[in-house]
């Protein structure tokens, strides 16, 4: 759709590095890279970041799926406030966080137990409330409708989430 994207995709997992090699192609005017890192290093993050994009201008930052699995006790906020500080102005914040609110039709103990095993042996689940995904959004101006529930962020498209409920809050932000 955009040839002329450029994309870092980064995560810690050297099984999805095997898979990115082969999957992921950038266009002559585009590029498309993969980086093994770790959110809990943002240092590294932006230089690997920095070898694609340009962060002098506005880019997206997606952070989908990766801050519940990040312990309060690695400081998952002050990490991201490292990367959104290293933003130019006019650049956007997408998270995707699993809470510990009630979400319509959701099993919250199923899908914790699902992801305790899953991922207790490398990050064990970090489940927050509404105000502990927002304050991942701390001076950011976030877009219309806000922190909600997936299905809820755009409910006039096709919104579905698969056939369960999940306990997952969506947002989109702008760094004034």
């Amino acid at each position: 759709l955009a040839p002329a994207a450029r994309v870092v995709y980064v995560d810690n997992d050297a099984m999805v590095l095997a898979h990115a090699h082969a999957l992921l192609a950038g266009s002559p005017a585009g590029a498309a890279a993969f980086a093994l890192g770790d959110l809990r290093r943002p240092d590294a993050v932006l230089a690997h970041a920095a070898a694609t994009l340009d962060l002098s201008r506005p880019v997206g930052l997606l952070l989908i799926g990766v801050l519940h699995v990040v312990p309060d006790a690695d400081d998952p906020q002050r990490c991201v406030a490292h990367l959104v500080d290293a933003l130019a102005p006019g650049s956007h914040v997408v998270i995707s966080h699993m809470t510990v609110e009630p979400v319509a039709g959701a099993d919250l103990a199923a899908v914790g137990s699902r992801l305790d095993e899953r991922m207790h042996a490398s990050n064990p689940p970090a489940l927050r409330d509404r105000a502990g995904v927002a304050a991942f959004l701390s001076g950011l101006e976030l877009v219309d409708p806000g922190l909600v529930a997936v299905p809820d962020w755009r409910p006039d498209g096709d919104a579905t989430a698969g056939d369960r409920p999940t306990p997952l809050l969506a947002a989109v932000a702008r760094k004034p």
